[in-house]
């Protein structure tokens, strides 16, 4: 039977929780600094002025309609996705930083977290990603809006009689999004939508906004969503729709551990951790990931296609690794402790920034595990 580890946060000044995003800062240098944690430099970021509300929103797929796998990009679809979501995710990644900051630095507490109420309380007052217009924007969209909760969640602010009132506007917003979620997810999602990581990340959205206002229902269909997406892995723990993704495979094995990972230390976190039967499954998930990234042929055997991710540790960026740390306040596994020890701080902002500090209350984290005879120092 396994045994669930929470490491404390102690060392952190204030109690929060976290959240994904659905963007990455990999293409950007200067918030991929900010965001890995140069105290220097974060501390000149400031606030605004952002993205005025968008709530309108559409585009088609980011694959050629012949691609069976969804492994092969449509060029000018995938830049169109881009270039519509990227206010979005600019607006979001700003938001998650300035966040970071607040609870990193007592200078920079009180203006980031004005500043980022005030701005999601300008896009919930305008309903903000209500015109969803496409099936492939009802897909994604979860992640946009679970990164705006990101943001909200860290700063602790639900009881301050100070921003009770854009609180609550805020409230209804989130709520009337992730409610969308669910129902799309359950009623309308096509093919095997609802079994694979796209499901992971609507779950992680929708329990995150669970968790940040009490609602039982929401925290439900997150935990129900969790156990449902890994009932389908097979014995080995890769899971079958990832793994018919061609040489994409083993990328979106990972990109659906991420959200599994984080949501489910979300939940361990606020205390629902023996409401979660699907521990074990989880754990086999992330076995298989890590051991098919250090040996792809392991993906590559399946449909005898060539992985896109060449093998190693040091083969994928760091930022797809953050995971890891969230899973790890989970289930603290001596030997993944070990293998991801020279990438710290790892930090990815679809899952809530710097995610070393998030999780183990410091930068400076060598080995997050308690250190024993398996996992010394060397």
């Amino acid at each position: 039977m396994r045994k669930i580890t929470l490491l404390t946060l102690a060392a952190l000044t204030c109690q929060y929780t976290f959240v994904a995003s659905a963007f990455s800062v990999e293409n950007d240098p200067k918030f991929t600094e900010l965001a890995l944690g140069s105290l220097e430099n974060i501390a000149q970021f400031d606030c605004g002025p952002y993205a005025e509300p968008i709530v309108e929103i559409a585009y088609g797929s980011r694959y050629t309609d012949e691609s069976v796998t969804r492994a092969d990009y449509d060029e000018e679809s995938n830049a169109e996705v881009d270039r519509v979501l990227k206010p979005i995710d600019d607006f979001s990644r700003n938001l998650v930083v300035l966040s970071n900051n607040a609870v990193r630095l007592k200078s920079k507490r009180e203006k980031n977290t004005y500043c980022v109420v005030d701005q999601i309380y300008k896009w919930a007052k305008a309903d903000a990603l209500s015109v969803q217009e496409t099936i492939n924007v009802k897909m994604s969209i979860p992640a946009r809006y679970g990164s705006i909760a990101t943001a909200l969640a860290q700063l602790n602010i639900q009881d301050d009689p100070k921003f009770a009132e854009k609180n609550q506007v805020i409230q209804e917003w989130l709520e009337k999004r992730a409610f969308e979620t669910v129902y799309f997810f359950d009623n309308e999602a096509p093919g095997g939508v609802p079994r694979a990581n796209l499901r992971g990340w609507a779950s992680l959205a929708v329990t995150q906004v669970g968790l940040l206002y009490e609602n039982s229902e929401l925290i439900e269909w997150g935990i129900s969503s969790n156990e449902y997406i890994l009932s389908f892995i097979d014995e080995d723990g890769s899971h079958p729709d990832e793994m018919r993704r061609g040489n994409l495979a083993l990328h979106y094995q990972l990109h659906a551990a991420a959200p599994l990972s984080k949501s489910t230390a979300l939940l361990v976190e606020a205390g629902y951790g023996d409401q979660l039967d699907y521990l074990d499954k989880l754990d086999q998930l992330v076995d298989f990931t890590i051991a098919a990234l250090e040996d792809p042929s392991l993906v590559q055997q399946k449909f005898d296609v060539e992985q896109s991710i060449s093998g190693g540790i040091d083969s994928v960026k760091p930022f797809m690794l953050a995971w890891v740390e969230a899973y790890l306040s989970v289930n603290c596994v001596a030997d993944l402790d070990q293998q991801v020890k020279h990438l710290r701080p790892l930090s990815n902002s679809k899952i809530g920034g710097n995610l070393t500090f998030l999780h183990h209350g410091s930068l400076d984290v060598y080995l997050a595990c308690p250190i024993s005879d398996e996992n010394q120092k060397s």
